[in-house]
């Protein structure tokens, strides 16, 4: 198995995260993603990704496209102190919970329970079937249910009208300096997964971010990644956002209602949760701009 194979198994897995660009996008409901911002400062790219309970800030300047992912573990807490445990499958432009059985779960935004999910002439419907507690077969429903199969039109929707131009470009060739932030928000603990755990994934493993581009480019592009918080300590130090991870997720008057505004079909509204995403790369990078030398 060659390290490219390598790399695609383990990006599978969920051992690696994934960087890819959606212009402007915004946070799931899922604990793992990732989107690209733009803010008139020293750097002027911004990924982010939600990864095992907490946040890595990537700066990186290259196109991509979406990332897909399936079957990625997810929890949450139903409004009896249950605990109730599915997958999501999809990417940053369309993407769903499931069972292990390929029911499709929702949020009942009345309840604030998780449960299956119908399919209506009006799209996905809540039933009374919890994930955990009732059979989805025995309530005559049906696996893989989705709200819209035209998925593509999503990413069509971020991307016209903006002008790609040479700035959302990277060169082919040479050294690109990729910046990590390690970020957790204010209900999370600290990191504590080795220091040398990501940067290896980044920069040391045989099987790694830089180890893939070397062998993809034939030598010709190295990604060399810098991680912030600096520290000597053996675990990362990171930088805590103010509020915590529910601030980040979609409204629910029962079990979520410090969480930004969704309209009818569960989207964001009022721009709400691009503002505080934007707020929170931005207080971040000025955390630690103090901390990157200038050459990055």
């Amino acid at each position: 198995m060659t390290p490219i194979q390598k790399v695609a198994r383990d990006i599978l897995k969920n051992d690696l995260p994934i960087n890819v660009l959606i212009t402007d996008y915004v946070f799931t409901d899922s604990d793992r993603d990732t989107i690209m911002i733009n803010e008139s400062h020293k750097i002027e790219y911004w990924f982010i990704t939600l990864f095992r309970q907490a946040i890595k800030v990537l700066l990186f300047s290259t196109v991509a496209s979406a990332a897909y992912l399936s079957n990625v573990p997810q929890s949450f807490t139903q409004p009896d102190g249950s605990l109730m445990k599915c997958f999501a499958t999809g990417d940053e432009n369309y993407h769903w919970l499931h069972d292990s059985l390929g029911y499709t779960i929702i949020q009942d935004s009345k309840t604030g329970y998780f449960v299956y999910a119908r399919l209506s002439e009006e799209g996905l419907g809540t039933t009374a079937a919890i994930p955990g507690v009732h059979d989805p077969r025995s309530a005559n429903l049906h696996p893989n249910y989705h709200d819209n199969p035209n998925v593509p039109t999503r990413f069509l929707d971020y991307t016209s009208g903006r002008d790609l131009d040479d700035r959302y470009t990277a060169p082919t060739i040479g050294i690109l300096n990729n910046i990590v932030i390690f970020i957790r928000f204010s209900d999370q603990s600290e990191f504590t997964d080795l220091y040398s755990s990501y940067t290896g994934k980044f920069n040391e493993d045989q099987v790694s971010l830089q180890n893939y581009y070397l062998e993809a480019s034939y030598s010709q592009l190295e990604i060399a990644t810098h991680f912030y918080q600096t520290t000597v300590s053996d675990y990362p130090v990171s930088y805590q956002d103010l509020h915590p991870r529910a601030y980040y997720s979609p409204y629910n008057s029962v079990t979520n209602p410090i969480g930004y505004p969704v309209d009818a079909n569960g989207d964001p509204s009022n721009d709400q949760a691009r503002v505080r995403e934007h707020t929170l790369l931005k207080n971040a990078v000025l955390g630690v701009s103090s901390q990157i030398p200038p050459n990055l």
